[in-house]
């Protein structure tokens, strides 16, 4: 009868040190995934003529974390980012805004320019952010505007991207105010 009790508070002891860390590796396989950007591309001229060895910016913030990636375009103009997404086994909290802020930028002569600004709701990516920034075409003469797309949520005024690049599929339009 003793040696069974013995065993019985053995067991119970080695599987409550053994569940907690049975928890953390069953939380590690539910890893879920936040799809911030898709792939990015583009060009960058000035007057017409490609832009070699320009450094582009990418900055993402979401889920309390800042990341930056630099590229630099080629002979072409050309730039290219892969699409970026954050692993985490965190939950979101429920303080959490769940709004993601993308930045893509240039410098020309101590100015800093915005091929795509943008600061937008949800951890997905949106048909129009697929869409356009897959096929950026920038140039540094042009002027900064607001591109205004459908949120597709009833009484929401739409979601607002600032770029100097041509932009499709907006609902509106305009120029940046100095």
């Amino acid at each position: 009868m003793k040696q069974s009790s013995k065993l019985i508070n053995r067991i119970t002891l080695l599987l409550s040190l053994t569940f907690p860390y049975q928890a953390y590796a069953m939380d590690i396989l539910n890893k879920k995934v936040y799809n911030l950007t898709p792939k990015i591309q583009g060009n960058i001229s000035e007057n017409n003529i490609p832009i070699e060895n320009l450094e582009v910016t990418l900055e993402i913030s979401a889920l309390n974390k800042t990341n930056e990636f630099k590229v630099i375009t080629n002979k072409n103009g050309n730039f290219y980012f892969n699409p970026i997404s954050i692993s985490t086994i965190k939950k979101t909290s429920m303080f959490d805004q769940k709004m993601v802020s993308t930045s893509l930028t240039i410098e020309d002569s101590g100015r800093y320019i915005y091929l795509w600004r943008s600061y937008l709701p949800g951890y997905e990516i949106l048909p129009f952010m697929s869409e356009n920034l897959s096929n950026l075409t920038c140039s540094i003469n042009a002027k900064e505007k607001y591109f205004i797309f459908d949120s597709m949520i009833k009484n929401h005024d739409g979601y607002e991207i600032h770029t100097i690049c041509e932009l499709h599929g907006a609902l509106e339009s305009g120029y940046i105010e100095d």
